[in-house]
């Protein structure tokens, strides 16, 4: 597992007047990317389980390559929001 560089989420239109209007909330993107190995339906358990815990983690990038088979090599990048620019670290 690594933890990728957090990124700032713009809420609002960049070009929009935002002049007298309250700041809006500024929100961190925490990216993380995992890579493991499994047949496909221990790989397809894990992410059913990744998705249905109570971390609310959503998805970027899901890559499956069959290295022998039943076995495949697995990428997966997920992320999670916060309020926090330093909510997390791996």
């Amino acid at each position: 597992m690594v933890s990728l560089p957090v990124e700032p989420v713009q809420l609002t239109d960049p070009e929009a007047d935002t002049e007298g209007q309250a700041a809006p909330p500024l929100i961190f993107r925490h990216p993380l990317r995992m890579e493991f190995e499994g047949n496909y339906f221990e790989v397809l358990a894990y992410l059913n389980e990744l998705e249905q815990g109570p971390w609310e983690f959503g998805w970027r990038q899901l890559n499956y390559k069959v290295s022998e088979y039943p076995l495949a090599e697995v990428t997966i990048e997920i992320e999670t929001l916060s309020r926090e620019k330093s909510w997390i670290g791996v």
